[in-house]
């Protein structure tokens, strides 16, 4: 009996946050406005609350979120938003600091 041969995740496959280089590229309006609520460190309870939407509606975009950016939990999701919004300084603008 062979066994599978495993291979790398073709590149349409993978995350898009993955291949574009901007983790946010693939999420909706919404999603967006959610991460950054998630962020700010919001239960699904006030997320919901704060947009007029029901629950299980917040919970299905935040696994949405996390599906497309390929993490596995908010906090992840967060730091990520965080990463792709803070620019990395180069050692020149360093150097003087």
């Amino acid at each position: 009996m062979r066994r599978p041969v495993s291979r790398p995740a073709s590149p349409a496959r993978r995350p898009l946050a993955e291949r574009s280089g901007d983790p946010a590229a693939s999420l909706t309006a919404r999603e967006r406005e959610i991460l950054e609520l998630i962020d700010e460190g919001l239960l699904n309870k006030e997320i919901a609350q704060r947009l007029r939407i029901e629950v299980p509606t917040v919970k299905n975009h935040v696994h949405n979120i996390l599906e497309k950016l390929g993490v596995h939990s908010r906090h992840e999701a967060a730091a990520l938003l965080r990463t792709r919004r803070s620019p990395v300084l180069s050692p020149v603008e360093t150097m003087g600091k």
